[in-house]
Order: C-alpha cells, then structure tokens, then sequence
C-alpha cells in the first residue's frame, strides 16, 4: 500500500502477488516448477547456481590444488538436521570399508542427529563444520544441500545422497557435469540405499584419478558472486 517492493529468496510457491522479485540458488527446483516461475515472473526469475548465496568464509581462499589433499581426509557432513540419521549409517557403512582411511565427520550448528551427543566409536571424530575443513579435504560424502555447492566452489570431490526427488535431480545434473557422485538408478533416493550400493560409490570415488577428474571438472563452474548478484537484482527494485 506504501509503494514498497518485494523480493523473495528461496520460495518456490511464490507468486506476482507476494512479491515483485524471485531468487532462486542453487539448480534443484522442480523443473515444472522452473518452468510454471518463468512464465509469471518473467525476467523478474533469477534462478540457477550463479545466485548462490555463500558465507564470507566459503569464498575468501582460492581452492586447495589437489596434489596437496590427494592423501586427505574422507569426511561426512552434515551442516543441517538429519531426521533419518543417515551421517550415522553413512561413517557405520564406511568404516568397515576403509579402515585405514582417515575419516572425519563434520556437524553443523544446525544439525539434529545421534552424532550431536556422539557415540562411542565416533566421539573423537566428530567435529564442528567449517569450510577448511571442506576446502581439505579428499572427499566428502553427504546428503544434498548447501554443502554439496560449496564443495562445488571448493572444487571438492562429493559424493551425494538426496532424501527428495528434486534433490536427486539436483545431484544428477552434478553428475553429469563430472563434478559430483550420486545414485545414477530411479529414484535415487537414500531411503533405497543399501550398504552394498553405498560402499560400492565410496570406494568408486575414493579412487585418485576418480576425484582427480571430479576436481578439475568443477573448475570455473562458481565464482563465488552469487551474493553480488542477488544484491544487484534487489536493488533494481528500488
């Protein structure tokens, strides 16, 4: 009523009546639903990976050359909830995989899980996220999100598992960029997975020539001014 114009950031259902401006991060929306957006908003839509909002810490460093994190960590991360506890069986399948591999696993603020307390054989691994740690390491294995893009950035080999079909659609476009591992069969959902499927995609791509292409397939794929951009597009509102 005021003459005031409104963006919104992340909210698929969104319509010309709720706002003026929709930004979408990332490239995991239902295609339909991509598709439904462009036709109401227009160029007023501003969807797909270059409008990544990352954290300050994500793009402050240039990513770590390969030949200094080839002998690295494989780390689980979770930087949100985790309802099904799959970090837990994730590290439980693995461990008995490689266990000689250094293994860390990495825990958001946010995270909701049995790790947060930490069980037994975990307790010394477990550890608060942080993107160096990512920026370090050999592979991360992880359910889809906003670690996965920030792999990305890193140019991290990822191994990626998605509880919904739109995330799993997500991580096929990054697999067939070359730059992440994900179920290749319909759905790959984690509630299908089981423990052989998993280490089979584990020790696939714990192979060095494996990530060694994964790493020099993501470069150049982010820069990092997601964030500028999106200021950008509000400010044209004003």
């Amino acid at each position: 009523d005021a003459g005031i114009r409104l963006g919104r950031i992340y909210h698929p259902p969104a319509t010309l009546n709720t706002c003026d401006l929709l930004i979408g991060p990332g490239n995991h929306w239902d295609h339909a639903t991509v598709q439904h957006l462009r036709q109401s908003f227009g160029d007023r839509l501003y969807y797909g990976w270059e409008y990544l909002l990352f954290d300050d810490t994500v793009t402050q460093h240039a990513p770590v050359p390969y030949v200094e994190r080839e002998q690295g960590a494989l780390v689980f991360c979770a930087g949100g909830s985790d309802p099904d506890d799959a970090l837990a069986q994730m590290y439980d399948w693995a461990a008995a995989l490689l266990p000689d591999v250094d293994k860390r696993v990495l825990l958001g603020v946010h995270y909701r899980g049995t790790l947060r307390e930490g069980m037994d054989t975990l307790r010394r691994s477990v550890e608060r996220f942080t993107t160096d740690a990512l920026r370090t390491a050999a592979l991360v294995v992880t359910m889809f999100g906003v670690t996965v893009y920030e792999c990305l950035y890193a140019r991290t080999p990822v191994v990626t598992f998605a509880r919904t079909r739109e995330d799993s659609r997500a991580s096929q476009r990054l697999a067939l960029a070359g730059v992440n591992a994900a179920p290749s069969d319909d759905p790959p959902l984690w509630s299908a997975m089981t423990q052989d499927r998993f280490c089979a995609m584990v020790e696939a791509h714990w192979d060095g020539d494996v990530r060694d292409g994964m790493y020099t397939a993501s470069e150049g794929l982010l820069d990092g001014l997601g964030t500028h951009r999106v200021a950008e597009a509000i400010m044209r509102l004003a």
